[in-house]
């Protein structure tokens, strides 16, 4: 990975994300919310899930969620339901 910047106003408040052409020029992107345990659980998990998203074919969110939990205790492993 050779860039994280954080991103104050990130879509929907969200902890961070990794858009299409952040994937291309590998860039995780980690919102504000990030920096608080009680929405995003802790940073180093945030940026695990996100940069897990730069992985070929595997960055899918059923394995980032999956990554947090293994890591960090984070979640229950899974995305959240909609």
């Amino acid at each position: 990975m050779q860039q994280i910047s954080t991103d104050p106003i990130s879509p929907l408040g969200l902890c961070g994300y990794v858009g299409f052409w952040d994937f291309l020029t590998r860039r995780v992107r980690i919102g504000i919310a990030a920096f608080d345990d009680g929405r995003c659980c802790k940073l180093a998990s945030t940026v695990l899930h996100e940069a897990s998203h730069l992985r070929l074919f595997k960055g899918t969110e059923r394995n980032a969620y999956k990554l947090e939990k293994d890591c960090f205790g984070c979640g229950t492993g899974k995305p959240p339901a909609n």
